[in-house]
């Protein structure tokens, strides 16, 4: 496979591992200039454990804003699971 091959193959999401939790989380800057936040926990049989969403008066960069929700999903996790995050890559 070539790298442009690599760069452009499907990325396919996959149920974690056994006694791992997967972390889903992404955000959106909606028209009236607020912010909205998500995030979902998933088990291995692809079930889901739990979720939350959250808004901000703020409108931030794209890349603000996905940093922000990454932040805020490992508090997130910490206050429902007060598990070590382990980032996959």
């Amino acid at each position: 496979m070539t790298e442009t091959e690599k760069e452009q193959a499907p990325i396919v999401w996959c149920l974690p591992n056994p006694d791992e939790i997967k972390v889903n989380f992404d955000a959106s800057i909606l028209h009236s200039k607020r912010t909205g936040f998500w995030v979902i926990f998933i088990d291995e049989k692809g079930q889901c454990l739990a979720a939350a969403t959250s808004f901000s008066a703020s409108c931030y960069d794209p890349l603000v804003v996905e940093s922000v929700t990454f932040k805020w999903s490992i508090h997130v996790d910490r206050n429902i699971y007060a598990s070590p995050i382990r980032c996959l890559k």
